[in-house]
C-alpha cells in the first residue's frame, strides 16, 4: 500500500511538473475572474485605475507563464498522461512560447484601447486569458475529444470578443455571423470525427496512426481507383474534419466570415485574432496530416493545394477593391493563409522551418500595423475602422511613424531583401523541391499583384492629405512595439537561419 501511494505521488508530481504552465494559467485566470467580479462594483476604485490593474495583472500572468514554460523539464517530452490524452514534445514547447509572446504583444498593442474603454477591460482580459488557455492546451492534444473541447473553448471566447462593442451594430453583426458559421464548422468537425471513430474504433492519435499505417492502399486498374467502403468513409470523415480546421484558419473557400468579423470587431480584438490563434491551428493541422493521416496523403494533399491557390487568388484580388484598412488586412490574411497551406503540403523539416518563419514574420508586421491603426483618432476619440484616406497624411505630422509603417508593409508584400521575401522564398523552395511547379508559379504572380495594395497604402500615407487628427506623440507601449518590430525585421532579415532553432 505504501509503495502504491509512493508511485501515485511520483506520478502526480511528474504530471504537475510537465503541465505546470497549463495548471498555472487555469488557476490564475480563475482567480483574476473572481477578483474582477468582486471588485468591479466597489465605489472606492475608479474604472480607469481598476482596468489598468487588471490589464497589468494579465500581463504579469503571461510573464510568469513564459518563465514557467522556459523552465519546463526536457524529461517531460513525449510523455502521454491521462491515458494518452495530452502529449509534450519540442514542437509543443516552442509553439507555447510563441503563443504567450504573441499574447503579451497584444496587451501592449491594445494599451490605448484600455485607456479609452476602461469599463470593459476586466471582461476582455479574462476572455483573452481563457482563449489563451485553450490555445496552449490545443497544441498538446492527442485525441479528438480534447481537440474538440479546446476548439470549442477557443470559439466561445472568440464569439464574445467579436461582439464586445455592445453599442455597435457592426460588432453585434460580426459576433452573430461568427457564432452561426462557427457552430456549423463545429458540426462538421463532430461529423468527421464520428465517421473516423466509426471506421477505426479509436479517437487517440497514436492508435489511429498505427491503424492507418496497416490499411491497404487503393489499387488502380487502369481506369479508376478501386477502393473499399472503409476508404470512402475515412476520406469523407477527413474531408469534414479538414473543412472545420480550414474554417478556423480562415482559408478559402471557407473564408467568408473573415472580412466581416475582422471589420466589425473592435480593432484590438481584430489584432488578437490576427496575432495569436493562427499558429495553434497550424500546429494541430500539422499533427493530424503529417502524423496521423500521413498514409492517406494522396487524398488530402490535392485538397490543400487547391485551397492554397484559392486562398491566394481570393485574398489578392479581394484586397485590391478594399478601402478600409481592417478589411484589407482580412483579405491579406486569407492570401497569406494560402502560402501556409502550400508549405503544409510538404512533410519535412524544411517546410516546418518555412511555416515558423512565415508565422513570425506575419506576427511582427501586424504588431506594427495594428499599433498604427489603433492610434488613428477623430476629434480626440479612437477611429474604429478607418479608411485609407481617413488615416492618411501621417508622414506630414510624424515622419518617423510613416517610415516605420512602410517597412512592415513592404515586408508583407514580399519585396526583397526584407524578411517577408525570405519567408515566401522558403515556401516556394519547399514546394519546388516537392515537385510542384505550376502552383508556386501562380503564387509568385499573385504575390507580385498583391504588392499593389500594400504600396497603395504606403503611397496614401506619404502623399495624401487626411482629415483625421493624428496623435503626434504615441504612448510608450505603441512606440516601443513599432520600434521593436522594425528592429526585429531588420535583424531577422540578415539572420533567417535563426528559425531553425524554433523548428
Amino acid at each position: 500500500m505504501l509503495l502504491q501511494n509512493l508511485e501515485f505521488a511520483l506520478l502526480e508530481s511528474r504530471f504537475l511538473s510537465a503541465f505546470s504552465l497549463e495548471v498555472f494559467l487555469i488557476v490564475s485566470t480563475m482567480l483574476l475572474l473572481v477578483w474582477s467580479l468582486i471588485n468591479q462594483n466597489r465605489g472606492g476604485l475608479g474604472h480607469l485605475t481598476f482596468s489598468n490593474s487588471t490589464k497589468w495583472t494579465a500581463v504579469l500572468i503571461l510573464l510568469l507563464s513564459l518563465y514557467i514554460s522556459s523552465q519546463s523539464s526536457l524529461m517531460a517530452y513525449h510523455w502521454l498522461p491521462l491515458n494518452g490524452t495530452l502529449q509534450l514534445d519540442p514542437l509543443t514547447y516552442n509553439i507555447r512560447i510563441i503563443i504567450l509572446v504573441s499574447s503579451l504583444f497584444f496587451f501592449f498593442v491594445s494599451s490605448i484601447w484600455f485607456k479609452e474603454n476602461p469599463s470593459g477591460s476586466n471582461e476582455l482580459c479574462c476572455l483573452v486569458l481563457l482563449s489563451i488557455i485553450s490555445l496552449v492546451i490545443l497544441v498538446s492534444v492527442n485525441d479528438f475529444i480534447s481537440l474538440f473541447l479546446c476548439i470549442e473553448l477557443q470559439g466561445l471566447s472568440f464569439y464574445v470578443l467579436a461582439c464586445f462593442r455592445k453599442n455597435s451594430d457592426y460588432s453585434i453583426e460580426a459576433g452573430v455571423k461568427y457564432f452561426i458559421t462557427g457552430a456549423i464548422a463545429s458540426c462538421l468537425m463532430l461529423f468527421g470525427i464520428s465517421l473516423i471513430y466509426g471506421i477505426s474504433g479509436s479517437i487517440n492519435f497514436l492508435e489511429l496512426k498505427q491503424i492507418f499505417a496497416c490499411l491497404p492502399q487503393p489499387s488502380f486498374d487502369g481506369n479508376s481507383f478501386q477502393v473499399t467502403p472503409m476508404f470512402v468513409g475515412l476520406n469523407l470523415g477527413l474531408a469534414f474534419l479538414m473543412s472545420a480546421l480550414l474554417f478556423k484558419l480562415g482559408a478559402a473557400p471557407l473564408h467568408f466570415w473573415v472580412a466581416d468579423v475582422y471589420e466589425g470587431s473592435p480593432s484590438n480584438v481584430t489584432a488578437f485574432f490576427v496575432l495569436v490563434p493562427k499558429i495553434a491551428i497550424i500546429v494541430i493541422i500539422i499533427r493530424l496530416l503529417f502524423d496521423v493521416f500521413e498514409p492517406i496523403a494522396y487524398f488530402w494533399q490535392p485538397i490543400l493545394l487547391q485551397c492554397a491557390i484559392l486562398s491566394v487568388l481570393i485574398g489578392t484580388f479581394g484586397a485590391i477593391y478594399q478601402r478600409r484598412i481592417k478589411r484589407l488586412l482580412a483579405y491579406s490574411t486569407v492570401g497569406h493563409n494560402g502560402f501556409l497551406l502550400l508549405a503544409l503540403t510538404s512533410s519535412n523539416q524544411q517546410s516546418l522551418e518555412a511555416i515558423l518563419t512565415y508565422v513570425v514574420v506575419y506576427t511582427l508586421t501586424n504588431i506594427c500595423i495594428f499599433s498604427y491603426v489603433l492610434n488613428v483618432k477623430e476629434r480626440g476619440s479612437l477611429k474604429e475602422n478607418p479608411t485609407f484616406y481617413e488615416s492618411c497624411g501621417v508622414v506630414k505630422t510624424n515622419p518617423l511613424i510613416g517610415l516605420a509603417i512602410a517597412l512592415p508593409l513592404f515586408s508583407l508584400a514580399g519585396i526583397p531583401p526584407l524578411l517577408g521575401f525570405i519567408a515566401k522564398y522558403q515556401i516556394f523552395l519547399v514546394a519546388i523541391q516537392q515537385g510542384y511547379i505550376i502552383v508556386p508559379t501562380i503564387l509568385v504572380v499573385t504575390s507580385v499583384i498583391g504588392c499593389y495594395y500594400y504600396i497603395r497604402l504606403t503611397k496614401v500615407n506619404f502623399f495624401e492629405q487626411g482629415h483625421l487628427i493624428w496623435n503626434n506623440s504615441l504612448n510608450r507601449e505603441s512606440s516601443f512595439l513599432i520600434s521593436l518590430s522594425v528592429i526585429l525585421i531588420f535583424i531577422l532579415t540578415f539572420l533567417p537561419r535563426f528559425f531553425i532553432v524554433l523548428a
